[in-house]
């Protein structure tokens, strides 16, 4: 029975591709980021004054 070998190339493609966050998922984050900071500054310049 032959066995062949996976050309290292195609497995390090494959699995770059898993890693590291996609853009929606980014932009996602940025989103709920832009929320706390429109709730929490507001709130902050208050206590400042």
């Amino acid at each position: 029975m032959r066995r062949y070998k996976v050309r290292e190339s195609e497995s390090k493609c494959e699995t770059d591709r898993q890693r590291g966050f996609t853009l929606v998922e980014l932009v996602i984050v940025m989103a709920v980021l832009v929320v706390l900071a429109a709730i929490a500054i507001p709130r902050y310049n208050g206590v400042l004054n």
